[in-house]
């Protein structure tokens, strides 16, 4: 007996679930039918001898018998439009519930969405407050193609994970979350390579590169950041009315992530190529402007934070030239950042239409990190 494919719950949008069924019904179902019988319902030659069968012919697939009837492959959904409207109208939460075995059968089918369009589905996912199905999705991604050997799907997750704490003002929980959750998507990423090794994908066997996203800044700055906000505002030392401003400080980083952090956002940036930066030197454009305040903002964030954290801990420590080579560094980092971020605003500032949301994101990014770190 054929493996049974996925069945989708109702959802709130009457086109969603005419979507879905027409997937299962033109992509889905072929897909599990043996090699012959997809040649059956497929091939124009033999077509008829599903019109003129006195019984109609059937497969079971899982439990449910299937009628045969011929099949034209241009009648299947459109990919790129099919995948847009199912992710533009899921609005409710149970909406979700049919993501992942949608994405699963998807796989099955020898199909898998693009980057962009990944991107896109975490962005909703977040917006509908399903951020699970999203990660879930990538826990599975033998399953579901979603693979986290890009960089822009990793940042994605990151970065909507970061914003379920700005959207609160960095209250304790939801910072405590949003860093759990960060941990989570880059244990995930040190987890066996979900896809082949090769051109693009920044991997050489299990040599890491500098386009691997586990070697990248954007990414390491994000976690530095979330657990620098969550030592310097919730650290048990820094809720003790005893204690002074200086010994707050430098209990803060009690349980040494923001020093963690810090020492591997150092790391991955010592795999940069010399000259990483010089594409960010000129800023095209408002939307470039834009994706580099999202991107370089968090990081910019992170290391101004965590110094501030670490800084008073090193207080009493006594200086050596390896932490003063360190310290030299770290303040290279941060002056290359801050540059982008900078020449990024001010591009926002000249170019961006006004009352544009998607503009708005990554100036509203910045101004709060601004607030955060004033």
């Amino acid at each position: 007996m054929v493996r049974a494919v996925a069945s989708f719950k109702p959802t709130s949008s009457k086109e969603v679930d005419q979507i879905l069924t027409s997937f299962r019904d033109t992509v889905f179902l072929p897909a599990h039918l043996p090699a012959s019988t997809r040649n059956l319902i497929y091939k124009k030659s033999k077509q008829p001898r599903l019109l003129r069968s006195d019984e109609p012919l059937t497969a079971a697939i899982g439990s449910e018998l299937h009628p045969l009837r011929p099949l034209d492959r241009k009648a299947q959904p459109p990919m790129a439009h099919s995948v847009s409207r199912l992710l533009s109208l899921m609005r409710e939460p149970g909406d979700w519930d049919n993501m992942v075995p949608f994405l699963t059968e998807l796989r099955i089918a020898d199909r898998t969405l693009k980057p962009a369009q990944l991107e896109k589905l975490i962005r909703c996912a977040f917006l509908a407050g399903r951020w699970d199905v999203a990660f879930l999705a990538a826990q599975q991604a033998k399953k579901t193609g979603v693979s986290l050997s890009d960089l822009g799907v990793v940042l994605q997750l990151l970065w909507t994970a970061r914003w379920g704490a700005v959207n609160t003002g960095w209250q304790a929980e939801a910072t405590a979350t949003a860093l759990r959750r960060a941990e989570d998507i880059v244990d995930l990423l040190q987890q066996t390579p979900q896809s082949r090794s090769g051109a693009g994908s920044g991997r050489k066997g299990n040599l890491i590169t500098s386009t691997d996203p586990r070697a990248r800044p954007e990414v390491a700055g994000v976690l530095l950041e979330l657990a620098a906000v969550k030592a310097m505002k919730y650290s048990e030392s820094t809720k003790d009315p005893n204690n002074t401003d200086a010994d707050a400080d430098a209990d803060a980083d009690a349980d040494g992530k923001v020093q963690t952090y810090s020492n591997r956002l150092h790391g991955v940036w010592r795999r940069l190529p010399d000259r990483w930066d010089e594409k960010y030197q000129t800023v095209r454009s408002w939307h470039e402007a834009n994706t580099n305040l999202q991107t370089w903002v968090p990081v910019w964030s992170g290391l101004k934070l965590s110094r501030r954290v670490l800084s008073a801990g090193k207080r009493n420590t006594a200086a050596t030239a390896a932490t003063a080579a360190a310290e030299e560094g770290e303040q290279d980092i941060l002056q290359r950042v801050q540059g982008i971020v900078e020449r990024s605003k001010a591009v926002m500032a000249e170019l961006a239409p006004p009352g544009s949301a998607e503009s708005r994101l990554g100036m509203r990014i910045l101004q709060d990190a601004e607030a955060l770190n004033a």
